[in-house]
C-alpha cells in the first residue's frame, strides 16, 4: 500500500522502468476503484490507461503526457483516500496467464 498523495509519483516512477507489457495498478482499499497503466508494444513509448470505477475510461498517451492525464483521475476516482493498492504485474507473467 501506498499513500494516495504519492500515487501520481509512484506511478511516473514506476513507469519509466517499464517494459513493453508491464502493467501497474492502483486501486481503492475496497477495490471498487482504480486504474491499470500498460506499456504497449509500439515505438513511440505509448501507455494505455484503463480507468474503472466513477468513471470507465481507456485512454493513450506517451510518456510525456501521462502527468497530465493522471493527475486528474487520481482526483476523481480517490477523492477521500488514504492509502492505496498496488499491484504490479510482469510482461512475463502474463504470458504465462494467458497459455
Amino acid at each position: 500500500m501506498i499513500p494516495a498523495a504519492h500515487a501520481l509519483i509512484y506511478s511516473l516512477q514506476r513507469c519509466q522502468k517499464f517494459q513493453p507489457g508491464d502493467r501497474l495498478g492502483i486501486f481503492s482499499f475496497k477495490k471498487d476503484r482504480g486504474y491499470w497503466l500498460e506499456k504497449l508494444d509500439d515505438a513511440d513509448g505509448c501507455f494505455s490507461l484503463e480507468v474503472f470505477g466513477f468513471m470507465d475510461q481507456k485512454i493513450r498517451c506517451p510518456y510525456s503526457q501521462l502527468r497530465t492525464v493522471l493527475k486528474p483521475v487520481i482526483a476523481r476516482e480517490f477523492p477521500r483516500s488514504n492509502k492505496l493498492h498496488v499491484k504490479f504485474i510482469p510482461a512475463e507473467a502474463q504470458l504465462a496467464l494467458a497459455l
